[in-house]
């Protein structure tokens, strides 16, 4: 499987390969706001593997990922430690595209109005695609 993930790189390139996860972070992120939530820490543009979010106020961050995971087919990581129900984390390291970022994006906004919050429906998506449709790379 080690091989075959160096030869997927390989074929890619791997200037593309960190370019394609700047780009999916941007995204992302850019979705994630665009729904009114904060992130977790500082939005540094180097850190591109995982997009941790703060659960707003008075959403039970304990139920995210089992209902993104058993409604939806979509694995949002939770906090762990003290940051447990607290905040809630997007991968898209690896073998992900803009598509994966679009139905997790919309699985969260699904996700946090059925927990309460008051979603605008869309922003995150369109967020996101002003931001792919700018990429040089494949996504």
């Amino acid at each position: 499987m080690l091989n075959k993930a160096i030869e997927m790189i390989r074929d890619e390139g791997l200037a593309t390969v960190f370019e394609r996860h700047r780009v999916l972070s941007r995204g992302c992120k850019e979705g994630v706001k665009a729904l009114g939530l904060e992130l977790f820490g500082p939005d540094d543009p180097q850190a591109n593997s995982v997009t941790a979010v703060k659960v707003p106020a008075g959403v039970d961050g304990g139920k995210i990922g089992k209902l993104a995971r058993d409604r939806y087919g979509v694995w949002l990581a939770g906090g762990q430690g003290r940051l447990k129900g607290q905040i809630f984390r997007f991968g898209h390291c690896g073998y992900f595209g803009a598509s994966d970022i679009v139905v997790g994006l919309s699985v969260v906004e699904m996700v946090l109005a059925e927990l309460g919050y008051d979603v605008k429906w869309g922003a995150s998506v369109g967020a996101a695609e002003q931001i792919f449709m700018k990429s040089e790379v494949a996504l």
